[in-house]
């Protein structure tokens, strides 16, 4: 299965070419459609919304008002991070729910829409980045002329994003949607024919990688996310997890709190910065910090070689109750079906 990233700057057309690559047989997973689901009413994300930002981003049935939502965080970058923080770990948990799916289903392309990958650090996580991009004017004119906004308004959301000229950097395609509607199909056709070549290309899994050959002392979460054993009963080691792991390029600094500090199951516990991307480093599991590994000071790549080895970024005494949560590798190939 190839894995892709499809995105672009809002306004781009990038919805339209998602459309036309499902056309063609592509599994699309959605951020949006995962976003609405995160903060569906009754969830952990509709609650915490709702006390970040009061009653007034919900709407008459109780859902959040997305409109009213996006008013308040487009023109306030401090509401917009703390909106990120609620929301893009619970996507990048239902999408790690949806690639399984994709796999077990057989899937041969997979493309993952996300709007923000590039703010986000995410672009090296994935086999190739299809970045859709437009004239700034162009993309400003859609906005006001769909959507109704002002110009003031428009200009607010693109503003909040990266230019798409720093995307373009680190993209694997480029997709130009200055044109008309035949004219973007012909260039998704071209850029289909390309992933058909990827896929060709990729060999089956080797046996060596499955969940049965494992170290023994490797835990699961339910969420996909691995935590290694220690000699002191109840700590465990944290590499790299779920939200950023692997193939970030040259991490350069890799920031993490003091030992005492406590977090809870999916809070932001520190930071890597690589040369091209920055990503948020969450916990697996809840408990304090009784350890920080001293070699990352001057060693911060050694994490993206050997994450649950020498490259550990910290030992975690888990609170009480919270190991309970922790497969096996027999167990969590069981969950897997695998």
């Amino acid at each position: 299965m190839v894995h892709l990233a499809l995105t672009g700057n809002i306004a781009s057309g990038k919805s339209a070419v998602a459309s036309l690559l499902a056309a063609r047989g592509a599994t699309i997973i959605d951020a949006d459609v995962l976003a609405r689901a995160a903060v569906a009413a009754g969830t952990d994300g509709h609650f915490r919304i709702v006390e970040q930002f009061g009653s007034d981003v919900l709407a008459p049935d109780g859902s959040i008002d997305r409109a009213a939502l996006r008013r308040i965080v487009f023109s306030d970058a401090s509401a917009r991070d703390a909106l990120n923080q609620i929301v893009h770990p619970a996507v990048g948990r239902l999408r790690e729910a949806e690639l399984t799916q994709a796999r077990t289903n057989g899937d041969r392309v997979v493309i993952s829409d996300i709007p923000l990958l590039f703010e986000l650090g995410l672009e090296h996580a994935f086999d190739g980045v299809i970045l859709v991009d437009a004239p700034t004017d162009l993309r400003l004119a859609r906005l006001m002329r769909d959507r109704g906004l002002t110009d003031a308004e428009s200009r607010a959301m693109i503003d909040a994003q990266w230019p798409s000229d720093r995307k373009r950097l680190g993209a694997t395609w480029v997709i130009d949607n200055d044109g008309s509607r035949d004219q973007l199909a012909v260039r998704v056709a071209e850029l289909w024919r390309a992933v058909q070549t990827m896929t060709a290309s990729v060999p089956p899994t080797p046996s060596e990688y499955t969940v049965s050959n494992i170290p023994a002392d490797l835990r699961y979460t339910k969420e996909h996310e691995f935590v290694k054993t220690t000699a002191d009963a109840g700590v465990v080691a944290i590499g790299i997890t779920d939200y950023a792991q692997g193939e970030l390029g040259d991490i350069v600094y890799v920031e993490l709190p003091k030992v005492g500090a406590t977090f809870g199951e999916h809070e932001v516990f520190g930071t890597v910065e690589a040369v091209k991307a920055v990503s948020e480093l969450f916990m697996p599991v809840a408990g304090e910090i009784v350890e920080i590994n001293p070699r990352l000071d001057g060693e911060p790549a050694l994490i993206n070689t050997d994450p649950y080895g020498n490259g550990w970024m910290i030992k975690v005494r888990i609170a009480a109750g919270a190991d309970a949560g922790l497969l096996s590798s027999e167990q969590y190939g069981a969950q897997l079906g695998e």
